[in-house]
Protein backbone atom coordinates (compact mmCIF):
# COMPACT_ATOMS: atom_id res chain seq x y z
CA UNK A 1 0.00 0.00 0.00
CA UNK A 2 1.45 3.21 -1.21
CA UNK A 3 2.08 5.84 1.45
CA UNK A 4 1.08 8.76 -1.15
CA UNK A 5 -2.56 10.66 -1.29
CA UNK A 6 -5.00 9.42 -4.45
CA UNK A 7 -3.20 12.77 -6.40
CA UNK A 8 0.00 14.48 -5.41
CA UNK A 9 2.80 16.20 -7.01
CA UNK A 10 6.49 15.08 -7.93
CA UNK A 11 8.99 17.53 -9.13
CA UNK A 12 11.74 15.79 -10.92
CA UNK A 13 15.37 17.16 -10.55
CA UNK A 14 18.07 16.09 -12.87
CA UNK A 15 21.96 17.13 -12.84
CA UNK A 16 25.39 16.63 -13.43
CA UNK A 17 27.84 17.07 -11.04
CA UNK A 18 30.88 19.95 -11.69
CA UNK A 19 33.87 19.21 -9.89
CA UNK A 20 33.64 21.80 -7.26
CA UNK A 21 31.27 20.44 -4.74
CA UNK A 22 32.70 22.52 -1.65
CA UNK A 23 29.42 23.48 0.68
CA UNK A 24 27.22 21.11 -1.06
CA UNK A 25 27.21 18.69 1.73
CA UNK A 26 26.66 21.00 4.28
CA UNK A 27 23.64 22.92 2.34
CA UNK A 28 22.09 19.33 1.25
CA UNK A 29 21.78 18.75 4.70
CA UNK A 30 20.13 22.00 5.61
CA UNK A 31 18.03 21.63 3.00
CA UNK A 32 16.58 18.12 4.04
CA UNK A 33 16.28 19.17 7.41
CA UNK A 34 14.03 22.48 6.28
CA UNK A 35 12.05 20.58 3.22
CA UNK A 36 10.73 17.93 6.01
CA UNK A 37 9.02 20.81 7.97
CA UNK A 38 7.49 22.41 4.94
CA UNK A 39 3.56 22.03 4.68
CA UNK A 40 2.44 19.77 1.86
CA UNK A 41 5.86 17.99 1.64
CA UNK A 42 5.43 14.55 1.37
CA UNK A 43 8.60 12.78 0.83
CA UNK A 44 12.38 12.84 -1.27
CA UNK A 45 13.89 9.96 -2.93
CA UNK A 46 17.38 10.31 -3.77
CA UNK A 47 19.83 8.59 -6.80
CA UNK A 48 22.97 9.73 -7.53
CA UNK A 49 26.68 8.32 -8.73
CA UNK A 50 29.81 10.50 -9.18
CA UNK A 51 28.93 11.77 -12.56
CA UNK A 52 24.98 13.01 -12.04
CA UNK A 53 21.90 12.78 -9.82
CA UNK A 54 17.71 12.83 -10.03
CA UNK A 55 15.94 13.73 -7.05
CA UNK A 56 12.52 13.24 -7.28
CA UNK A 57 9.71 14.66 -4.33
CA UNK A 58 6.60 14.43 -3.61
CA UNK A 59 4.47 17.28 -2.74
CA UNK A 60 0.47 17.38 -1.49
CA UNK A 61 -0.31 20.52 -4.17
CA UNK A 62 1.46 22.95 -6.79
CA UNK A 63 1.15 25.50 -4.73
CA UNK A 64 3.38 24.21 -1.47
CA UNK A 65 6.20 23.37 -4.17
CA UNK A 66 5.86 27.20 -5.32
CA UNK A 67 6.21 27.93 -1.01
CA UNK A 68 9.41 25.61 -1.54
CA UNK A 69 10.50 27.45 -4.36
CA UNK A 70 10.29 30.86 -2.97
CA UNK A 71 12.24 29.74 0.43
CA UNK A 72 15.54 32.00 1.16
CA UNK A 73 18.16 28.98 1.71
CA UNK A 74 16.72 27.09 -1.36
CA UNK A 75 16.90 30.21 -3.17
CA UNK A 76 20.68 30.56 -2.25
CA UNK A 77 20.70 26.80 -3.01
CA UNK A 78 19.98 27.53 -6.14
CA UNK A 79 22.27 30.01 -6.74
CA UNK A 80 25.25 28.01 -5.44
CA UNK A 81 24.36 25.09 -7.70
CA UNK A 82 24.16 26.92 -11.03
CA UNK A 83 27.52 28.95 -9.71
CA UNK A 84 29.24 26.05 -8.37
CA UNK A 85 27.91 22.40 -7.82
CA UNK A 86 26.12 21.35 -11.09
CA UNK A 87 27.61 22.00 -14.90
CA UNK A 88 23.81 21.30 -15.90
CA UNK A 89 20.38 20.73 -13.94
CA UNK A 90 16.74 20.35 -14.95
CA UNK A 91 13.28 20.50 -13.46
CA UNK A 92 10.16 19.22 -14.18
CA UNK A 93 6.79 19.02 -12.23
CA UNK A 94 4.18 16.82 -12.78
CA UNK A 95 0.71 16.31 -11.72
CA UNK A 96 0.02 12.37 -10.62
CA UNK A 97 -3.56 11.16 -10.34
Amino acid sequence: MSDLPSTYYIVIFRYKWSPHQTGYAEMSKRLNELVQKEEGFIKVTDYTNNEEGVSISYWKSKEAIDQWKRNSVHQEAIRLASERWYESFSVEVAKVG
